[in-house]
């Protein structure tokens, strides 16, 4: 599952909980995909790098990234993009990045208004990738979320993955969703546990953490 740059340099080698969602992804058996956990744990990261790879891979790629507030989506995921690109050969201007080899797009958005989530309706994409999904309104999810897998692909259902830190008055429905999966049926009759796979990542799932960086957390 590594990942290599356009000059064969290793650019992204997941860690063993990444590799777990990276392989849950290529199975094919979810349509919502959450990698919860502590901060840390490498969640941002690793979504990120996922858009990456299929946006690499797959012909006239689409997908969407969102942070809940523009703030939040510039210093953790935009501001890293000029220098990503210039290694993975990618081309990035107005918040899209565009890969030549597939027709790929990632845009990147954001949702810090309630009704945001108008500005989706009828788009179609193969990804959408919601990062602190546990900030986004649960309507917010399912109207922008509806976008993934309407571009009918062989082999790929569409898909939405998020990353999630617990807790917060926002995160009930994640819990109902992803992880105990309680859906009200009289409500939701169309729900489906089985299309829901939640991951869990703590601290120690990142060797890489500086221990400084731990030591401050703990605090």
């Amino acid at each position: 599952w590594k990942m290599l740059d356009v000059n064969d340099a290793l650019f992204y080698l997941p860690m063993p909980k990444q590799v777990e969602l990276e392989e849950a992804i290529a199975s094919q058996q979810y349509g919502f995909l959450c990698l919860g956990g502590s901060r840390g744990g490498g969640k941002s990261h690793t979504i990120r790098m996922i858009n990456y790879r299929y946006a690499r891979k797959m012909q006239n790629f689409v997908g969407y990234f969102l942070r809940r507030e523009w703030a939040m989506l510039m210093r953790n995921h935009m501001s890293k993009c000029p220098a990503e690109s210039k290694r993975l050969g990618f081309k990035w201007a107005n918040r899209t990045a565009t890969f030549p080899e597939t027709d790929g797009i990632i845009e990147f958005s954001h949702c810090e208004d309630p009704n945001d989530f108008k500005n989706f309706i009828g788009a179609e994409a193969d990804l959408v990738t919601f990062d602190q999904q546990e900030q986004f309104l649960e309507q917010q999810f399912t109207e922008i979320g509806a976008a993934a897998g309407r571009i009918r692909r062989i082999g790929w259902r569409g898909l939405v993955l998020a990353g999630e830190n617990p807790g917060g008055p926002l995160s009930a429905y994640i819990n109902e969703l992803y992880i105990e999966k309680i859906r009200d049926r009289v409500k939701y009759p169309q729900y489906d546990p089985s299309l829901y796979c939640f991951l869990t990542s703590v601290l120690d799932d990142n060797p890489n953490c500086d221990p400084d960086y731990v030591h401050n957390l703990a605090a």
